[in-house]
């Protein structure tokens, strides 16, 4: 959790990182998870995509994210 307080993720993306580790998460789910909008939900999904955090997995509708091979560093 520490090393996630560096990052500057918001309370949303803080809680499916750590819910979603193991896993994989759609965006679909995402907003389900948050109570977001397809647009926050993107727009979390690609910020966390661009910290390393997570990693998207093909394209469209068939798009999901898992967790990055390594964790970034503060």
């Amino acid at each position: 959790m520490e090393m996630l307080a560096g990052l500057g993720l918001n309370e949303r993306q803080k809680a499916v990182v750590l819910l979603r580790a193991q896993s994989k998460i759609r965006s679909a789910e995402y907003q389900e998870l948050t109570g977001s909008s397809r647009q926050t939900a993107s727009r979390d999904l690609d910020e966390l995509v661009n910290k390393g955090l997570i990693r998207r997995v093909g394209e469209g509708r068939g798009a999901h994210y898992i967790k990055a091979h390594r964790m970034p560093r503060k």
